[in-house]
């Protein structure tokens, strides 16, 4: 629990005018790059009820799509996809020109890639599993810390995703179990 006394720091706050392109080009997208060079990275959303997180991190893509109307309402997630798979396939071009200078061959992409991911709710200082459908899967998992791996959360399903749109699809099956009830004070 927080107390009064306890302080923390922002890198940046986003006014309402801010879209959530505006959000994965200034956060997030440095984010990824550290990712693509090895690095473990995450982005959280963090308010009171009702504050938006939920909205700024699916858009209205998938409403929007059920009511038949334009899907450019993109979230950070959906964008953040793109951007991660743009940056990984320019990853895997780069790394096939160099194996084709050093074999003296065509440029060719050198490898292809899947991501596995996960999808958590962090509520009440429990963990609980998005993408496990019933509650009484959804239980609160616990977390510990590995020695060469860091902190892993016990129990959690992992989804393969080979490009953008699996990514996207998975985030938006694990929405649905979420938690949207008021935080304790």
């Amino acid at each position: 629990q927080a107390k009064p006394e306890d302080e923390f720091d922002a890198s940046f706050v986003y006014g309402p005018e801010a879209g959530n392109a505006d959000i994965v080009a200034r956060s997030v997208a440095p984010l990824l790059k550290k990712f693509i060079e090895g690095y473990n990275v995450t982005v959280v959303t963090f308010g009171a009820t009702g504050a938006g997180k939920t909205h700024t991190l699916e858009g209205t893509r998938a409403r929007d799509a059920m009511r038949g109307a334009s899907t450019d309402g993109d979230g950070v997630v959906h964008l953040a996809a793109g951007e991660l798979f743009k940056l990984l396939n320019q990853k895997a071009v780069a790394v096939g020109d160099v194996i084709a200078q050093r074999r003296r061959m065509p440029s060719a992409k050198a490898f292809d890639f899947f991501l596995e991911t996960s999808f958590v709710e962090v509520h009440n200082e429990g963990v609980h599993d998005l993408y496990q459908r019933s509650a009484a899967v959804r239980a609160t998992l616990p977390v510990y810390e590995d020695e060469m791996e860091g902190y892993q959360v016990s129990g959690l399903t992992y989804r393969l995703a080979k490009n953008e749109g699996e990514v996207c699809t998975a985030f938006n099956g694990g929405g649905a179990p979420r938690g949207a009830q008021m935080t304790d004070p």
